[in-house]
């Protein structure tokens, strides 16, 4: 059987179960902090595993401002207007959640993954009148929750990592 590779168009991002169609690209890394560790008798350093953190980019055709609105308010409010908001119990910069799914009908396999405690972190404005306008979202998150059949291999089996 030919390999066949995934194409991205068939991929989907949902930001809090909303579909959204104009998304161009999504990556997202996945770092584990490497802690040296000396040892005695030895000139090796053992490698100690971290704190992990998470951060991605999200990209996307500017179809409408439903998407950004929801992130804006925090920025806009003035100090009084985010401590009424703290009191009330109001989050005014609730994290989100991501799900990434990738499955090309023509390629072999599927996979996604949900991104938890979502935050984006940076807002740019403007257009150019020549081309499509595009956005792109810095994101950090702090969790991943992916099932155990979210990588499904050519073969049919689960791919674990």
């Amino acid at each position: 059987m030919p390999i066949k590779p995934q194409h991205g168009h068939w991929g989907e991002l949902y930001v809090n179960a909303i579909l959204i169609a104009e998304v161009t690209a999504v990556e997202y890394t996945i770092e584990i902090e490497r802690v040296d560790v000396p040892q005695v008798g030895t000139t090796w350093t053992y490698m100690h595993e971290g704190l992990i953190s998470g951060s991605g980019e999200l990209r996307i055709h500017k179809a409408h401002s439903d998407f950004e609105s929801s992130f804006l308010p925090y920025v806009t409010l003035s100090p009084q207007q985010l401590r009424a908001a703290r009191d009330a119990g109001t989050p005014v910069r609730p994290e989100t959640t991501i799900k990434v799914a990738l499955d090309d009908p023509r390629g072999i396999g599927r996979e996604y993954e949900t991104l938890t405690g979502v935050k984006f972190w940076q807002y740019t404005g403007g257009f150019d009148a020549s081309s499509l306008v595009g956005r792109t979202w810095p994101f950090s998150f702090t969790g991943i929750i992916a099932p155990p059949d979210s990588r499904i291999a050519r073969n049919g089996s689960v791919t674990l990592y």
